[in-house]
């Protein structure tokens, strides 16, 4: 997780390493104990985006700060493992649902700017053939 820069005005950058990695004092790495609970953490770390970027803290000349006490006292709730799994199929089936209803609205409003196009076109040309039409 991102604990210091600019970024944490707005975000609060999580993603799970899934290999070995070498990180700077800008971030924060959780070691589990029981690997399986990752998927979990991920999700409930995304979830507190809000609460999480209320504890960011700015230094005089402006960079953002998560302090390590804040991120080290956050509650987060462990259910049982196969409540975890659970939690997260079903934030993931609701996740690829948002992103298709994503997907139908951009092409919605693509589709409705060519739409527009079309009409002011149409529009700009009848009015065009019709002045050619019946000279004044």
């Amino acid at each position: 997780m991102v604990v210091r820069g600019m970024i944490l005005a707005h975000s609060f950058p999580v993603a799970l390493a899934m290999r070995e990695v070498t990180i700077n004092q800008d971030m924060k790495a959780l070691r589990l104990a029981v690997p399986d609970v990752r998927e979990y953490l991920l999700r409930c770390c995304a979830a507190v985006k809000g609460r999480m970027l209320q504890n960011v803290a700015r230094s005089s000349h402006g960079t953002c700060r998560l302090p390590t006490e804040a991120v080290a006292s956050f509650p987060i709730p462990l259910p049982p493992l196969a409540e975890q799994h659970r939690i997260v199929a079903k934030v993931d089936h609701l996740m690829s649902l948002y992103d298709a209803l994503e997907a139908k609205l951009q092409q919605s409003q693509a589709d409705g700017d060519r739409l527009l196009a079309a009409a002011v076109h149409h529009l700009l040309y009848q009015s065009s053939v019709e002045t050619e039409a019946c000279p004044a």
